[in-house]
């Protein structure tokens, strides 16, 4: 009886596994999409959020930051591919790489000031789509700091200068969202990884909750070529 059991399980497993393959290749060769259809899916478009932004400290000297509101907008390149199966096109692609360039706003507001902080930044976001709409992405952003206000604040009692403000933020971005058609709606939380200055140890982080519209650039590649 031991023996039986797992030949049983082996024989239905090889039986599944044949149905598989032959629906696999009837599908191929009565849907003329999975031959035809498209190969990749390229889109680009605008993109606005609004952000909700606060500076973590990584000594509990300074820990009296508050939130800050401010929005972020820019462009996005999105580049979608790895077809679900057979019956789908490339729109339903598994993976996605998306990058972006944007504005940020982003900064925090303590006890004795507020510091506003305003970025050029650019986000490569690799997305999973466990579903036709619903995406799932995580990906690094670098910054460029552009502008600041005001020029001094004062935190916990200390005053900083901003003036030894580093140029330069990296952040690992994670979020989710969801495609109606050519307009997207999702949310992203960006984790800053470097210190605002040498004298500051702050770091950036800020929630966004946004919108985008995909325009398709290309929507099928000619006949000839398969992936």
């Amino acid at each position: 009886m031991k023996r039986i059991i797992p030949l049983i399980a082996i024989a239905l497993w090889l039986s599944g596994a044949n149905a598989l393959a032959q629906n696999y290749f009837s599908s191929r060769e009565d849907n003329p999409v999975s031959n035809d259809g498209p190969k990749a899916f390229i889109s680009m478009g605008p993109s606005a959020a609004l952000t909700l932004s606060n500076l973590s400290a990584s000594s509990s000297v300074y820990d009296n930051f508050g939130s800050r509101t401010g929005f972020s907008a820019g462009a996005f390149l999105n580049i979608r591919f790895l077809n679900r199966n057979v019956r789908s096109t490339a729109e339903t692609g598994v993976l996605a790489f998306q990058p972006e360039i944007r504005f940020t706003m982003a900064g925090g507001d303590s006890s004795d000031s507020s510091l506003g902080l305003s970025y050029i930044t650019i986000p490569l976001m690799l997305q999973v789509s466990p579903s036709a709409n619903l995406y799932i992405e995580a990906g690094p952003s670098v910054g460029l700091n552009i502008a600041h206000t005001p020029d001094n604040i004062v935190a916990s009692g200390t005053e900083f200068h901003l003036a030894d403000l580093k140029a330069n933020d990296v952040a690992l971005a994670l979020g989710l969202g969801y495609h109606f058609g050519k307009l997207g709606m999702g949310a992203r939380y960006y984790m800053g990884s470097s210190d605002l200055a040498s004298n500051m140890p702050w770091k950036n982080r800020w929630f966004e909750i946004g919108v985008s519209y995909a325009i398709p650039l290309i929507k099928q590649h000619p006949k000839s070529i398969d992936f």
